[in-house]
């Protein structure tokens, strides 16, 4: 099996803060304003989720034609692709960035891979279908099948952060 993958680049942004001991109104309203502004400042730099976005449109476009890999690999359609931006639209901010596959079968695939026995990857199908398998963690595997319809089933979710917690990861 071959896959076409893209990394999302690694990054802990530098922290941002804003602090004030302005005792005039107008020093305080400025102080408010600096606060409202570094935290715009702050979310929009941990926001990987336009940039894993970014990756997924490359991958679709790069996988659009048949046999993409040399081994017969079907196309990586618009519904994929489509099903796959709004599953990463809908993650929270505070799990780390998957890195985005194409499956030789037509799905995108994001992949959570944390370590030697910590991985999940998610396989999104063009119909909302997600395959999921995983090593946790502690020996603990999980895999299954779900339907991706408003939100991202629980499963999943539940286990991205149970993968992130046995690997020591903040999520």
């Amino acid at each position: 099996m071959s896959a076409v993958a893209y990394a999302l680049p690694s990054f802990d942004p530098p922290a941002i803060r804003a602090s004030s001991s302005a005792a005039s109104p107008v020093g305080q309203k400025i102080s408010e304003m600096l606060v409202d502004i570094t935290a715009h400042a702050r979310d929009n730099a941990t926001d990987w989720r336009t940039l894993a976005n970014t990756l997924i449109e490359e991958i679709a476009r790069d996988c659009q034609s048949e046999n993409w890999d040399g081994y017969g690999a079907r196309p990586i359609g618009s519904g994929a692709k489509e099903q796959a931006q709004r599953f990463v639209d809908l993650l929270p901010l505070r799990l780390p960035a998957p890195q985005p596959a194409a499956d030789p079968d037509g799905e995108l695939a994001l992949t959570w891979d944390l370590g030697p026995g910590h991985v999940l990857t998610v396989n999104i199908g063009a119909q909302g279908e997600l395959t999921y398998a995983g090593l946790l963690g502690g020996g603990i595997k999980r895999h299954g099948v779900e339907r991706f319809q408003e939100e991202i089933p629980r499963t999943i979710l539940q286990s991205i952060d149970e993968l992130c917690e046995h690997a020591g990861v903040v999520a």
